[in-house]
């Protein structure tokens, strides 16, 4: 989705795209992803589909479920909303987490469907609670220890690229 790319330069357009999406995941995805551009243009707007996307189903399943509650979780750190956030990171990571017991092992641990979800995840994460690494670690406590390193080694990236000074590396 290039929608996070679209948001700060047209706030408006982005929202309606995704509003267009026709799948139901997609849409709620593409949709809480530009959340945090739309809030500068229009703060009662971004509420009121802050809460319809709350509202959504709680049997997350599918990679698209993940998704979702992954952009939610960003959008709520974003908007300020420390203690949804978290507990929406919980129920992405918990979904996750089933997607990341039934990866194939000879693959890399980026290749299991989700892996780029919780990527995501741990890296807006990073982003917004630097100082709070600890409470990440054990929320991506996993028995599969590339998974869990591969999760920390997001996180920690999130937390690092907002500092002053950090550059990519090459």
């Amino acid at each position: 989705m290039f929608l996070p790319e679209w948001a700060p330069q047209d706030p408006k357009r982005a929202a309606e795209i995704a509003l267009r999406a026709e799948d139901s995941a997609r849409r709620r995805a593409g949709l809480a992803l530009v959340l945090p551009e739309y809030a500068k243009r229009d703060p009662a707007q971004t509420e009121a589909w802050l809460r319809e996307l709350a509202a959504a189903p709680e049997n997350a399943q599918t990679s698209g479920d993940l998704a979702f509650l992954t952009a939610l979780a960003r959008a709520r750190f974003a908007l300020g909303h420390t203690d949804e956030a978290r507990r929406t990171a919980a129920t992405a990571m918990s979904l996750g987490k089933l997607f990341a017991a039934k990866r194939d092992k000879e693959k890399p641990v980026y290749s299991f469907d989700g892996a780029s979800e919780l990527h995501d995840l741990a890296q807006s994460w990073g982003e917004f609670q630097p100082d709070d690494l600890a409470a990440f670690s054990s929320l991506a406590s996993t028995p599969d220890e590339s998974v869990r390193l591969f999760l920390m080694a997001a996180a920690v990236r999130g937390a690092l690229r907002h500092r002053p000074g950090y550059r990519e590396p090459i």
